[in-house]
């Protein structure tokens, strides 16, 4: 709500003091310009008057729009605020050309305003000079078609142009120059014109360094968990300290200990969260040490014949005469088979024979009942020997022994055991 007493603006444009229930006087109407005049700079005592186009009048104006006037009382001038020139700038000037008092807004000159032999006149900088008006500075330029610059040289003008631009035969307009046709070799690679310059390009698998193409780093796109280098074709993983190349996944880094122990991977945060290589144990040691201790896998038995221990692993081998079965044991040699070391894998190449086979032929009547005569001896022979072992039927061995020759090598042996049918002093 309006409080008892309110502000108004008077019929002649000044604040007033009024009960807030009276009517007001009228509206204002609010003028946009694209320009205006500013107010004169001239002594208090010339007693400066403006009026706008709208009716208002006064001295206390800041700007005033076009189609103002300056009444002057000491001077007896009238002045008006309108374009002047070409440039649509809006200033203070009045028909007779020349200034008037230098004392009144510098005379109106752009530049300087004397007095000269008792009246004033306009200077201005070298390189220009006096307007139609008397009282503004024309420069050379002002009117020169130049497209780009233009470079004032006494009272003519030359025309110049940007960087990456020539000027045309016209003498004012500017044409692109080529700068891949005029500059051959400016690039390392690719050489793309633009309007008033030129871009370099790189071919695939390079990059922009530097203003040069050098070839992009393969271990860019790599995922190396610590360290990456470069080599031709391609990139290589490597570990810091401690660690080793995963086996399987060769960007990838794990625990490594080369030796029998090595002092544990723990957390400076955590003291009881360490880590160990694979293959070891940790092992807490007098004033807080933390050690990982190689496993014997070996002491575990879990190769059949020999073991070799070492740090974080171990391998099996196999005895004279027998190949690995798979990783923990072995199988016998047969008789037709090559005997070759453990370690090594059999030649799958077929023998070649030294002689040709002689060729099979029919064989002699003779020959025959030879054989069916032999062939019944062996069965009979036979027959005759399993009567003798049921007779003589006793139990098979109840126990077999293990007995290992050595830490780094196992053997296996079986221990006969008296049978049961037998007597306590005989043995087998």
């Amino acid at each position: 709500r309006c409080g008892p007493r309110c502000v108004a603006v008077a019929q002649d444009l000044r604040w007033e003091e009024r009960r807030c229930e009276a009517p007001a006087d009228g509206f204002l109407c609010e003028f946009n310009y694209g320009d205006s005049c500013p107010k004169l700079r001239a002594p208090a005592a010339l007693g400066v008057t403006y009026a706008t186009p709208f009716g208002a009048r006064g001295s206390d104006f800041l700007v005033l729009p076009p189609g103002s006037t300056a009444h002057v009382e000491g001077l007896g001038l009238e002045l008006h605020c309108a374009e002047t020139g070409g440039g649509g700038r809006l200033r203070w000037g009045h028909e007779a050309p020349g200034a008037w008092a230098c004392e009144l807004d510098n005379g109106g000159c752009d530049a300087e305003c004397r007095d000269k032999d008792g009246r004033p006149r306009c200077s201005c900088q070298p390189e220009k000079w006096l307007g139609a008006d008397g009282r503004s500075c024309v420069s050379p330029c002002a009117e020169a078609p130049c497209e780009h610059l233009c470079v004032p040289d006494g009272t003519a003008f030359h025309c110049m142009c940007h960087t990456g631009y020539e000027l045309a035969a016209d003498g004012s307009s500017c044409q692109d120059v080529d700068d891949c046709a005029t500059n051959p070799g400016i690039c390392d690679q690719e050489c793309v014109n633009t309007e008033g310059g030129f871009k370099c390009r790189c071919h695939s698998g390079y990059e922009m360094v530097e203003e040069h193409c050098r070839p992009v780093p393969h271990c860019r796109k790599a995922h190396c968990a610590h360290v990456c280098e470069d080599v031709p074709g391609g990139y290589r993983c490597h570990c810091f300290n401690g660690y080793t190349v995963h086996p399987q996944h060769a960007t990838q880094c794990v625990l490594h200990c080369n030796r029998s122990e090595c002092l544990a991977e723990c957390d400076p945060h955590a003291e009881e969260s360490c880590e160990c290589p694979e293959g070891f144990v940790l092992d807490d040691r007098e004033g807080g040490l933390k050690f990982c201790v190689d496993i014997n896998e070996c002491d575990m038995n879990y190769c059949e014949q020999n073991c070799t221990n070492h740090p974080g692993g171990y391998a099996c081998h196999c005895d004279a005469g027998y190949v690995p079965l798979d990783q923990h044991r072995c199988k016998k040699v047969d008789d037709e088979e090559e005997t070759y070391s453990g370690d090594a894998e059999p030649s799958t190449e077929a023998p070649v024979p030294t002689r040709t086979p002689p060729k099979a032929g029919r064989l002699h009547p003779g020959v025959l009942v030879g054989i069916t005569v032999g062939i019944v001896s062996t069965v009979l022979v036979l027959l005759a020997l399993v009567c003798h072992l049921v007779k003589r039927h006793c139990s098979s061995p109840s126990s077999m022994d293990y007995k290992c020759s050595g830490s780094a090598e196992k053997e296996m042996g079986l221990h006969q055991v008296t049978p049961a049918c037998a007597s306590s002093s005989q043995k087998l």
